[in-house]
């Protein structure tokens, strides 16, 4: 090759005609690749700014290199016989070879030692020496909590939006709209540069409310930019037609899952073939994106996903997916309740919380899919474990149950499942007289089908039902029926099981607590025999109950720390609020008056949070009020709401490690008794200080909110009387031996 470029020119960089936003991770780790490897390729999906952030690096790095950076575009070659050609003429050389990309500049870079190749394309080139940089979307706002106003999306949209529209601002009254609309176009940046070209016609309300058809409204952009620059729906067609035809179908069938698929899933609804190959495929051209460290786990962008929503319905393909689709996530929630009751519960609650997503919409196709509202019926019951036990919502549950109880009155035996898990979403929200409705026509149901196992367990929740109503008695015959009826017909699964420890609850409320121990000793012998876990959770939550009112606290502490390790491994915030307010009551009763106050303010925040009942039953009433009134008289009025209010201020997982902390034994105050009245949470807050921790450093290291962290560090500030953060280090790092010991 000769080159008849001159070596004084630093190359043919276009200049940047608007600001560039963000990337600053990505500019360092790409400078620091190219100082080491000879070829880096930008891979991404198409808009997602691979162009831009390599000319920016390219920008920023030509001083340092002899001859140069130079750009070569082949986006618009169409004929890959001539590649070498183009890239000879950009550089001003001659007698250059046809090749394909990947084979040219493998030659080149054995031709040119000095030469650095920073490319950017939909895949990896796949030579030897290359190291792929994968450029992300740009960051978008949270959807929840506090939104950050200087994500770079936001940014983005701002700075382009004052472009298009002079005078345009992002203020404290259209800040959230906007934000909503970066997380809307997945903070793709040609999305978000498309849309706020339409400041100059509607409202960022008005673009908001359209982008649910956004490749109908994206259809203006730069008259200079390359073709597929111009609209969203131009760039996703330049990235399909660069597919195969299997990659474009594929891309078109997947697009049926609604946030994410393994490959399992993937085979079962797209093809029932080996599709590991076209997913791989699909995920080198960045149109399908691995989930974080899963690599089993797939998904697409959701403006990808929507054109290939847009595919698949040309495809006339839509209803046979979405019914395959409905199919499979059936089956998946038919086969965690058949196998639930077993050492396989918390597999089940990661595979379901994974698909929660799809699970939801293939509800949805029930419910608005003439003929459907039985198999939606027949789920929504299936799905009565995932939704009980692994910190799901209440309220969800309740929706698509009511939803399909009105669309599919006839009896049958899946209505009679969905009336009980009806029932018993009625007891966890403490509406006690849905929760009898629906058992009472549940047993109904049951009874005219013929359903003897569906029967008893229509029994328990009536018993259930009774026992929050208050009558003990009733109760204890309803569930002890129920417990015969299992028995009788040989079943032990969930439903029997839960039937006796109910019933064990009912007799200890009647002042039986012996025969309550005993029901609960056979339970844990069921449970611990086939290796289950999550009903085992609820009669160590008896255990406690029964422990308590012997006032044997140390045995009522063992248990309930048992039963919150269970819990919290499957989120059960059910069970997590109950055990909480049982914990608060512990600490009451070990005379920790600011403990159980704030256990009792962190259960009220589970409670409000998750639409929970105020109490499971009558029997938690008195003592719940014993413990408010005695904590509220140690204290004091204003102690106990500042302590309740720190508790009320946790969140889910703080609360949980504040009740796994346990009551300070006697032997822990001695040890702590030269500390000046702080407790074993602040000793640990006040070493940190001493280490230098900031506070979100601390919040992060005791797994706390750096709110929490600060209210800590001003606690230990008025019971030291220290005015200063270097006080209670220097107080910490004297008093360490005793501390620590």
């Amino acid at each position: 090759m000769v080159t008849t470029a001159s070596a004084e020119q630093m190359g043919n960089l276009p200049a940047e005609v608007n600001s560039f936003v963000g990337r600053r991770r990505e500019i360092s780790e790409i400078k620091t690749t190219l100082s080491s490897a000879r070829l880096v390729t930008l891979t991404g999906i198409g808009g997602v700014g691979k162009t831009r952030l390599a000319l920016r690096v390219a920008t920023q790095l030509r001083r340092r290199l002899p001859h140069g950076a130079w750009l070569v575009q082949l986006g618009t070659l169409k004929r890959h016989d001539l590649l070498a050609e183009t890239v000879a003429s950009t550089f001003g050389l001659v007698q250059a070879s046809a090749a394909a990309s990947a084979s040219l500049i493998d030659e080149l870079l054995g031709a040119a030692p000095g030469l650095r190749v920073l490319t950017t394309s939909r895949h990896a080139l796949r030579i030897p020496a290359e190291h792929v940089v994968r450029v992300q979307p740009l960051p978008v706002p949270r959807s929840e909590g506090v939104v950050q106003r200087r994500s770079a999306a936001m940014q983005l949209f701002s700075e382009r939006a004052s472009a298009a529209e002079p005078g345009f601002q992002v203020t404290q009254d259209n800040w959230l709209v906007v934000a909503d609309i970066c997380r809307e176009l997945d903070g793709i940046p040609l999305g978000i540069e498309l849309a706020t070209a339409w400041l100059r016609a509607l409202s960022p309300e008005e673009i908001l409310q359209r982008l649910d058809d956004r490749f109908r409204l994206l259809t203006h952009g730069s008259r200079v930019a390359p073709a597929r620059y111009r609209t969203l729906r131009a760039m996703l067609d330049w990235s399909y037609d660069l597919c195969s035809d299997e990659e474009k179908s594929l891309w078109a069938r997947l697009s049926v899952f609604a946030d994410g698929f393994d490959l399992h899933a993937a085979e079962q609804v797209c093809g029932g073939v080996d599709l590991s190959h076209g997913v791989a495929a699909l995920v080198d051209k960045s149109v399908l994106q691995r989930r974080g460290d899963d690599s089993s786990r797939y998904s697409m962008l959701e403006t990808i996903r929507q054109y290939g929503q847009l595919k698949l319905g040309a495809s006339g393909e839509r209803p046979r997916l979405r019914m395959r689709h409905r199919d499979h996530f059936l089956a998946l929630a038919q086969r965690c309740a058949a196998e639930w009751f077993g050492p396989d519960q918390s597999v089940w609650c990661a595979r379901l919380r994974a698909g929660h997503a799809n699970l939801r919409f293939a509800l949805d196709y029930c419910a608005t899919v003439r003929g459907e509202a039985r198999t939606g019926l027949r789920m929504a019951a299936a799905l009565w474990f995932y939704w009980s036990s692994c910190g799901a919502q209440p309220a969800e549950q309740r929706f698509w149950l009511d939803e399909f109880l009105a669309l599919d009155t006839g009896p049958s035996r899946q209505r009679a499942e969905a009336l009980q898990a009806a029932s018993a979403v009625a007891a966890m929200r403490g509406d006690v007289p849905a929760c009898h409705e629906h058992a009472v026509e549940s047993l109904a149901v049951a009874a005219e089908v013929g359903a003897e196992s569906l029967e008893a367990n229509a029994i328990r929740v009536l018993g259930l039902a009774t026992l929050m109503e208050g009558d003990h008695s009733r109760a204890a015959d309803l569930l002890g029926e129920a417990l015969r009826r299992f028995d009788g017909l040989g079943v032990v699964d969930t439903f029997a099981t839960i039937t006796r420890f109910e019933l064990a609850a009912a007799h200890l409320f009647l002042g039986d607590p012996d025969r309550a121990a005993r029901l609960c000793r056979e339970t844990v012998r069921l449970c611990e025999a086939r290796g289950e876990r999550w009903v085992l959770s609820y009669v160590l939550n008896t255990l406690v109950l029964i422990s308590f009112g012997r006032a044997d606290l140390r045995a009522a502490t063992r248990y309930a720390r048992q039963c919150l390790e269970i819990k919290q491994s499957f989120r059960d915030v059910i069970g997590i609020r109950i055990i909480i307010e049982l914990s608060a009551w512990i600490a009451g009763a070990e005379n920790q008056a600011e403990r159980a106050a704030e256990l009792l303010g962190a259960g009220e925040m589970i409670r409000r949070t998750f639409g929970l009942a105020e109490h499971i039953s009558g029997g938690y009433v008195a003592p719940h009020e014993n413990c408010v009134a005695n904590a509220s008289r140690a204290l004091g009025d204003p102690a106990f709401h500042e302590a309740f209010s720190r508790g009320d201020e946790r969140t889910l997982d703080e609360a949980v490690s504040l009740a796994l902390e346990g009551p300070e034994s006697p032997t822990s105050r001695r040890r702590t008794a030269g500390t000046g009245g702080l407790t074993h949470r602040e000793v640990q807050v006040a070493q940190l200080i001493a280490l230098g921790l900031s506070n979100q450093e601390i919040a992060k290291r005791l797994v706390i909110s750096r709110r929490t962290a600060e209210g800590h560090v001003g606690r230990i500030m008025g019971k030291l009387a220290f005015t200063s953060r270097s006080q209670i280090a220097t107080w910490a790092v004297e008093r360490r031996s005793s501390l620590d010991s």
